[in-house]
């Protein structure tokens, strides 16, 4: 396991061939796969969309003093 900031992040280390494997947003995926010869998606939402590769967590206390931060976040993400 390799430990990055980001997913950006993690698709350089892929198409670098540091890393085997690497979990990595759409488009990268396909930035990855055009990079890295014989490489392929292992699986995606698309093909699972139950799939959950992420979670938000916080704490009680800060989502209560900061109701308004937490939505832009979500929102951003979604």
């Amino acid at each position: 396991m390799v430990k990055v900031g980001s997913g950006l992040e993690a698709r350089d280390a892929f198409t670098a061939k540091q890393v085997d494997a690497a979990c990595v947003w759409a488009p990268d995926d396909e930035d990855c796969i055009k990079a890295v010869k014989g490489s392929k998606v292992l699986t995606s939402t698309a093909q699972a969309n139950s799939l959950v590769t992420d979670g938000l967590i916080a704490k009680k206390e800060w989502l209560d003093e900061n109701k308004e931060t937490a939505k832009i976040i979500v929102e951003a993400i979604l």
